[in-house]
């Protein structure tokens, strides 16, 4: 126990925390640290050290120039910062000191995340990633003092993803008919008719749309790749009409209804999500990458493989042939008419 080397200096710990009980709080995580990690001292005279003590949400900003100096994507950075976000709010709410963090505290926020959520196993996954990112940037800056090795993610799964039938789009079509607001009819066209992943049709600006030449300019996208996708008359017709009505020239095209501003992904999922269950369309598998399924199945028998995968922006052509579906009663009927043997005069008797 290093007590003795903590009361030392105190004070420097302290200077500037008037509550009490914040005090309190900050002696017993520092003698804690000291205890578990058999530290001979913590320095009193590290600045930053002193800040996340007092507030462990300093560490944030500089997590997020970490992740942009290290490379990653824009949307990368902000998942990533989402994430430690949620976590640091979470020790905060539950008492939880940061620099004594503790191994069996990470797992408890990871069961409470699941549980709360409802974390399918990929997106569970994804959350340790992001998780062990952070606290890694932590340890890098001698914050924490923790082992990370027996925290491991589950195996990824291949989840079992439905398309779009011909009769599902007809239901689809003829409930935003009735029912749909503008944002709902404009969202299912980009989705079902352009094939844009989710983050795509959130970033997506009207600067991007070329209405003359019927074009989608996708910047930055998977992988940080840009490409154009086509669309034809009757997307450039709703997207004309959507504009006029919202009465928005410049900046995101989808919006929140309430906010006005652009859609968040969880806001996104749960229209895509609404709009499926009141159609009547919705079942297990069902979800918003179903359109981009969907698009891809419809697109390839038109235009063929090379080009179906580069409207999609795949750069490997497996990774394609994974998008693709076919409905099993026309596989029956295809295969009825394309027998070579015409009803025989002979029968097996």
């Amino acid at each position: 126990m290093c007590s003795l080397n903590l009361n030392q200096n105190l004070h420097k710990l302290l200077d500037g925390v008037d509550d009490i009980v914040t005090q309190a709080k900050i002696y017993r995580e520092v003698e804690k640290l000291i205890d578990e990690h058999n530290l001979e001292k913590l320095s009193t005279e590290d600045s930053a050290l002193l800040k996340v003590l007092k507030d462990p949400e300093v560490t944030l900003k500089t997590y997020s120039n970490y992740l942009s100096s290290e490379g990653a994507l824009k949307n990368t950075i902000k998942d990533y910062y989402r994430e430690a976000q949620n976590f640091i709010r979470y020790i905060i709410r539950n008492d939880i000191g940061l620099i004594s963090l503790t191994l069996v505290e990470v797992r408890g926020y990871l069961a409470a995340q699941r549980v709360k959520r409802k974390i399918r196993t990929n997106a569970y996954r994804r959350l340790i990633f992001s998780l062990k990112s952070y606290l890694k940037f932590l340890i890098k800056g001698n914050y924490i003092h923790l082992d990370l090795s027996d925290i491991k993610a589950p195996r990824k799964t291949d989840p079992v993803i439905e398309y779009l039938k011909d009769d599902d789009i007809e239901k689809l079509t003829k409930w935003l008919e009735i029912h749909g607001k503008p944002v709902h009819i404009v969202t299912v066209s980009l989705l079902l008719n352009c094939g844009l992943r989710r983050q795509e049709l959130i970033n997506l600006n009207w600067e991007h749309i070329n209405y003359k030449d019927g074009e989608v300019k996708i910047l930055h996208s998977k992988g940080d790749k840009s490409r154009f996708i086509n669309f034809g008359p009757n997307t450039k017709s709703i997207l004309l009409g959507y504009r006029k009505k919202s009465n928005y020239y410049k900046g995101p095209v989808i919006r929140g209804i309430i906010s006005k501003k652009r859609i968040e992904r969880s806001s996104l999922q749960n229209m895509i999500r609404k709009i499926l269950k009141e159609s009547k369309v919705y079942r297990d598998g069902l979800s918003i990458h179903s359109f981009r399924h969907t698009y891809a199945t419809k697109l390839i028998g038109i235009v063929g493989l090379e080009k179906t995968s580069k409207s999609l922006g795949h750069s490997e052509f497996e990774t394609t042939r994974g998008y693709l579906h076919f409905d099993r009663s026309d596989y029956k009927d295809a295969v009825i008419d394309f027998e070579l043997q015409k009803p025989a005069s002979y029968q097996i008797k």
